[in-house]
């Protein structure tokens, strides 16, 4: 995978100034599914650490970032996350 093409900085995308913590959190949040969905191949194993992901974020928003991540996961088994909670 060529990283160099996925990773770009938030604030080259969205206005941070215009944000909340939370919708920052949500933005950075579907750029890791964007990669994780599309751009991993088979014979790549990916361990993607996650550190407090709540924080700032809706019990929603929590719910439905790990309903992404088990979907995720049912498909590649060679992804492994670890997450952090408050």
């Amino acid at each position: 995978m060529d990283f160099e093409k996925e990773i770009y900085s938030l604030s080259e995308k969205y206005n941070a100034q215009e944000m909340s913590e939370g919708q920052g959190i949500i933005y950075s949040i579907q750029d890791i599914l964007h990669v994780l969905k599309h751009h991993i191949t088979e014979d790549e194993h990916i361990l993607c650490v996650i550190d407090e992901i709540d924080s700032g974020l809706s019990v929603d928003n929590i719910i439905w970032f790990c309903d992404e991540l088990k979907s995720i996961l049912k498909e590649n088994k060679n992804i492994q996350i670890i997450m952090t909670f408050n």
